[in-house]
């Protein structure tokens, strides 16, 4: 299955209903092409993601993960981030590149940051990243401001953890 769009509130009930309907069963794979949104409302569907075993996949070829769908990704018991190996580690802007597995720090309209820097947004991932297992994304998450992206490269997410797997499952 893939989860592709925003990540909105509401979406965790969604996700819930869908992943608990028998008729689904067979789901083993969540493919994610996100380009984040609400980190609580994904942190949600994280668990459900955990809770019931499912492995996580970006395809760095077209798929993009950033911001709060970093959290869907570690949720996965099995992580792989295939086709990512021209991805090098660095900090880009939101239109600079456009795939794979992208992190920064939080970030809320309301702030009068002109970057929209959220602390209590930036606290809610890192607090995610330790439940799902994949504590040292806390490194990668500051190193971009909230209005860019630090994208990751395949070799640098296995080495951390992030990734389980660079091959398709």
């Amino acid at each position: 299955m893939m989860l592709k769009g925003p990540i909105v509130a509401g979406d965790e009930y969604e996700f819930k209903n869908f992943i608990n309907d028998p008729s689904n069963a067979s789901i083993k794979i969540v493919r994610l092409n996100s380009t984040g949104g609400k980190v609580i409302p994904a942190r949600d569907i994280g668990r459900l993601i955990r809770s019931k075993n499912l492995t996580t996949l970006v395809d760095a070829k077209s798929d993009n993960c950033a911001s709060a769908c970093t959290l869907l990704f570690g949720a996965g018991v099995n992580r792989h981030y295939t086709n990512a190996s021209n991805i090098k580690d660095g900090v880009y802007g939101f239109k600079e590149l456009t795939v794979g597995l992208g992190y920064h720090e939080g970030n809320t309209p309301t702030s009068l940051d002109k970057n929209r820097y959220s602390g209590q947004a930036t606290a809610d991932m890192i607090a995610g990243y330790y439940e799902f297992g994949v504590k040292n994304a806390k490194d990668i998450i500051t190193l971009a401001p909230p209005n860019k992206l630090y994208r990751v490269s395949s070799q640098t997410a296995l080495q951390l953890g992030i990734a389980t797997s660079l091959a398709a499952p």
